[in-house]
């Protein structure tokens, strides 16, 4: 097949396709009109081409091709070029080459482009996925697509002619590249391989419910992951709640909900599949008042104007021209709706004045304006992002940025949702996007910038690192479990052993004398207490009549004393400095046949063990020794029968 097969060309310039799928580069487009261009009368019924038309196309390079004379490509023509770009309506129009190198795991990987915070050709795109070697591709090249992007409109660039490709296939690791179109062809990289913690089927996934599905607490906030380190801040709080696959079960849901297999989710506030994290940081000054969390900010140039016909809104894309002739664009992020803009510029190098009139692109005849005042912030670019926290204490502020560039200080930023405005002090801290945002899981959770899990949810092997960029490491909390048990009958004593087979009463000694009938403290003495001490507990401790008394603390201070409720210790003895002093880590009556204590792993712990049963169904006690070490222990009680 010919290209003349399958394309048309109109009278008024109007070039169309028109039947089958081929492809073409845009050099043989040129090739084709120029071909038409030189023949004596049309060549064909419906391509009004020929030796009396004006000319209908230029080439700067055999990647840079330009529609003349009102000729034209809409988007749906546009879909069958490839390599290289096509400029037509005089520059105001612009369909920017894009090609993407690399190699993805899945034939089934549907790459995705992300322009203006959307996804071009919504989520099902007219390249489909790979199977075939993908649109325009090329395995054996290393060419995963070759497509046309349609990058500016109406004499406005979308989003400064920014995008981003993407693949996010399950079974797979996510990648993404960043890439300025313009004229000629752009390059764009991805790479995918199989993720081994990705293994589940997706729609095991996307059938969990209850507390089998993970939830997150959006926003500032503090988590003590219980290390000594104490609250530190995040802007997110993961669980994967009650779900039996642990933090595997949080990977995956992760990317099912920001994976383009899945049904739309929203992560903060957006589509997930559109969702990185924390791309900057920065402090502020000049607040208002209280932003909303989750809300759009813009920033960029403020604009006052007079003389509105219309009505312009957020996220339109105007004009600015000077004598008719546009000399820059740009995207509305804010609008008061009669005087007032903030514009996100595409060109900061251009200067706006006084009387330049506004027009939007997308009707310059039924909504313009002209600027009222000379502008004073034309030279720094604009844009929107996501606040995904605020430390309102601090006055700092974390975010994602969607459209533009990033801010710069002593910018104003605006709250869409809020209203309220606060000015950039200082330096903006860009921030390292990994491709999924919770991090990297390979067993192991290494957490991106600023995400928090809940405490009970860390391993020892996981790492977090806080708002502050600080690595977090949890501590070690081994688990020893009692088994073989008799719920309602049983009592179990479970404390530290001595040298030999016995109960080491005297762990820790008084420091203090125990002699009233209100005491509320015990000391041991300084850094005396165990460094795997559980936060709240029971001791034993011996009276000066050889009764090892029960004694429960609510807290300690890591270094000599446990806090207790009032307690007498005159009846039916005292307790004497030197006395001993005895963790007592389970010291109950059997709730059901197992019974287990949870420790901050510090050393190998030996432990003795004892259970007894005198009621209904009485046995022998059961006395034995066992062993905590870094994976946990357990002990099964048997019961010998002392009827």
């Amino acid at each position: 097949m010919a290209i003349a097969d399958d394309f048309t060309v109109a009278v008024n310039g109007d070039i169309r396709h028109s039947a089958n799928a081929n492809h073409y580069t845009v050099l043989e487009l040129h090739r084709f009109l120029q071909d038409l261009a030189d023949d004596e009368n049309p060549a064909t019924a419906d391509d009004y081409v020929d030796i009396t038309s004006d000319t209908p196309s230029e080439k700067s390079f055999d990647t840079i091709i330009e529609l003349i004379n009102n000729y034209n490509i809409d988007d749906d023509a546009a879909e069958y070029f490839y390599g290289g770009s096509v400029k037509q309506d005089g520059g105001d129009t612009l369909y920017s080459g894009l090609i993407i190198w690399g190699a993805v795991n899945n034939s089934t990987t549907q790459i995705q482009v992300i322009q203006d915070g959307i996804l071009y050709d919504g989520s099902s795109p007219f390249w489909g996925d790979q199977s075939g070697g993908g649109y325009n591709g090329s395995a054996v090249d290393g060419i995963l697509m070759r497509i046309l992007v349609k990058s500016r409109v109406a004499g406005a660039d979308i989003n400064q002619k920014k995008c981003v490709v993407q693949a996010r296939s399950w079974g797979d690791s996510y990648d993404f590249f960043n890439v300025t179109l313009s004229q000629g062809e752009a390059t764009g990289a991805l790479g995918t391989t199989p993720d081994a913690q990705n293994n589940i089927a997706i729609g095991t996934v996307q059938a969990w419910a209850g507390g089998d599905i993970p939830t997150n607490a959006e926003g500032w906030q503090t988590i003590d992951i219980n290390n000594g380190d104490g609250a530190q801040p995040y802007y997110s709080k993961w669980t994967y709640n009650t779900n039996t696959l642990g933090m595997k079960a949080l990977w995956n849901w992760i990317k099912e909900i920001c994976g383009n297999d899945s049904p739309a989710a929203s992560v903060h506030g957006i589509d997930g599949e559109l969702f990185l994290g924390i791309t900057h940081s920065y402090g502020y000054d000049a607040g208002s008042g209280a932003f909303t969390e989750d809300e759009i900010l813009v920033w960029g140039t403020d604009i006052t104007y007079d003389g509105l016909n219309g009505a312009f809104a957020a996220d339109d894309y105007v004009v600015f021209r000077r004598a008719g002739v546009i000399i820059n664009g740009g995207k509305i992020g804010y609008d008061n709706g009669s005087t007032q803009m903030k514009v996100a510029l595409e060109d900061i190098t251009t200067a706006l004045a006084d009387d330049d009139v506004i027009q939007k692109a997308s009707d310059p005849s039924g909504v313009y304006a002209d600027i009222a005042t000379t502008i004073v912030k034309d030279d720094i670019g604009g844009g929107q992002g996501i606040l995904l926290g605020e430390d309102a204490a601090s006055d700092n502020q974390y975010i994602q940025v969607i459209q533009g560039v990033a801010p710069v200080d002593n910018l104003e930023l605006r709250g869409r949702t809020s209203g309220q405005t606060c000015d950039v002090a200082g330096s903006v801290t860009a921030r390292t996007v990994p491709k999924t945002f919770l991090g990297s899981y390979t067993g192991s959770l290494i957490g991106a910038y600023g995400i928090g899990i809940d405490a009970d949810d860390l391993a020892s092997t996981d790492r977090v690192f806080d708002l502050t960029n600080t690595e977090r490491t949890p501590p070690n909390n081994v688990t020893f479990t009692l088994s073989g048990l008799v719920s309602g009958e049983d009592r179990i004593l479970i404390c530290k052993k001595d040298t030999g087979d016995a109960f080491d009463w005297d762990e820790m000694t008084l420091a203090v004398a125990l002699t009233t009938a209100s005491e509320t403290t015990v000391d041991v003495g300084a850094g005396n207490i165990p460094a795997d001490a559980p936060a709240t507990g029971t001791l034993r401790i011996t009276l000066d009549n050889g009764v090892i008394k029960y004694v429960p603390y609510t807290s300690h201070d890591s270094d000599d004393e446990f806090t207790i409720g009032s307690t007498s210790f005159l009846s039916p003895a005292d307790a004497s400095i030197a006395n001993g002093v005895v963790l007592a880590f389970i010291d109950k009556v059997a709730g059901s046949d197992t019974e287990d204590f949870t420790l901050q792993f510090d050393a190998i712990r030996s432990l003795r063990i004892r259970v007894r049963d005198g009621g209904a169904t009485p046995i022998k006690t059961y006395e034995s020794n066992g062993t905590l070490n870094t994976t946990g222990g357990s002990a099964v009680a048997s019961r010998i029968s002392d009827a």
